[in-house]
This record gives structure tokens, C-alpha cells and sequence, in this order.
């Protein structure tokens, strides 16, 4: 069975707690994502809503000040942890990461993702 790790996008498009509103903002628009993690030294500290962004876009604020807790599955997730995680948190991207202990971040997996492996076996 697929793990979290074999289905995630490996080119990852995040911010640091320093990266103003506006630029966070910016990338997320560019990118055509809504969900953005925040990484410092590899390792994910938080998440970024597109939302949040926005309802702070006219203030010289970093992303580490309105940042969420991080919302995540670990490399070795299965489909049906991918699945109800992102049910529960009503995402659909999340952060992938090497373990729970370890938060480095390995990439993003989207609901897309998921739905095409489960369409595919």
C-alpha cells in the first residue's frame, strides 16, 4: 500500500517566519495554492492559510505572527490517515514530514494526489 512519501509533491513551496504577508501572499497566488507550510532549518514550524494571508495583507507583518500550528502527516502515513487528517482539518494539502519526532519537512501531498492513486489501484 502507498505511503504518504510515495504520493507527495516534492517540490515544496513554502515560507520562513520572517517572510512578510505580502510576499507570502504573492507566492501563494503564483503558486495557485492556499495552504502554504512555514519552514525554518528544514524543519516545519507552522501553516499558513491563503485566507490569513489576505485578511493581513495591508499590514508590514511576518508570517510567523499569524502562522497556525502545524497540520501534517508523517512519510510513512497511509491512505487512510492522509485521508482522515485532511477530513478532520478540512485541508486539502498538507505537509509531509519524516516522523513526528523529526518534523523535517519532505514535501506536500494534495487531496488530488490521493484521489488519482485510489482512482489508479
Amino acid at each position: 500500500m502507498a505511503k504518504a512519501a510515495d504520493l507527495m509533491e516534492r517540490h515544496l513551496v513554502g515560507v520562513s517566519r520572517t517572510t512578510k504577508v505580502a510576499a507570502a501572499l504573492k507566492l501563494c497566488r503564483t503558486s495557485k495554492v492556499n495552504l502554504m507550510p512555514v519552514i525554518e532549518d528544514n524543519v516545519l514550524c507552522g501553516i499558513v492559510f491563503e485566507a490569513d494571508l489576505e485578511a493581513h495583507r495591508d499590514s508590514n507583518t511576518d508570517v510567523g505572527k499569524i502562522m497556525r500550528n502545524p497540520i501534517f502527516v508523517e512519510a510513512d502515513s497511509s491512505i487512510e490517515r492522509i485521508s482522515r487528517t485532511m477530513i478532520e482539518n478540512g485541508v486539502g494539502r498538507i505537509p509531509v514530514v519524516q516522523s513526528r519526532n523529526k518534523m523535517i519537512c519532505l514535501g506536500m501531498l494534495s487531496s488530488t494526489g490521493v484521489l488519482r492513486h485510489i482512482k489508479k489501484h
